[in-house]
C-alpha cells in the first residue's frame, strides 16, 4: 500500500506547483485502507477545505490511474499537540515593506516607540 500512496504523491508533485504542494499536500498523511478508502489526515480544517475545493478529484484520478480503482476520500484532522511542537513554535518575521503596508513596525521602530513613550511619561511625571 505504501508504494501505491508514493506513486500517487509522486505524481501530484508533478501536477502542483511547488509552493502550493508544499502548503496543501506536504502537510498531509495519506493512509490507504483496505476497504478502499483513502484517509487524508490534516492538521487542520482551513487545509482540509483547500484540498477538498482545489485538489480532491486530482487525487482520486491519481489514485485511480495507480490502482485501477475508485476511492472513497475521508479527511481526519489530526492537531500536532506534541510538546516539542508547543515549546518550539516557528518564529515569523514581517519584511519591512510588508510590516510598513500593514501598519507594524519592526523591532527596533518598536523599542523606539517604547523608549519615546518612556521619556514623555518621565517628563509629565517630574511636572
Amino acid at each position: 500500500m505504501n508504494d501505491i500512496i508514493q506513486k500517487v504523491i509522486a505524481s501530484l508533485q508533478t501536477k502542483i506547483s511547488g509552493l502550493n504542494y508544499n502548503n496543501w499536500i506536504k502537510p498531509a498523511t495519506f493512509r490507504l485502507e483496505d476497504d478502499h478508502q483513502l484517509i487524508i489526515e490534516v492538521p487542520n480544517k482551513f487545509i482540509r477545505d483547500w484540498i477538498t475545493e482545489n485538489y480532491l478529484n486530482l487525487i482520486k484520478y491519481e489514485l485511480f490511474k495507480v490502482t485501477g480503482q475508485e476511492h472513497e476520500l475521508l479527511f481526519r484532522i489530526v492537531e500536532d499537540t506534541s510538546v516539542e511542537a508547543a515549546a518550539s513554535p516557528e518564529p515569523v518575521e514581517i519584511a519591512p515593506e510588508t510590516a510598513a503596508a500593514s501598519g507594524q513596525s519592526n523591532k527596533k521602530g518598536q523599542e523606539g516607540s517604547c523608549r519615546a513613550i518612556h521619556e514623555r511619561a518621565d517628563q509629565q511625571h517630574s511636572l
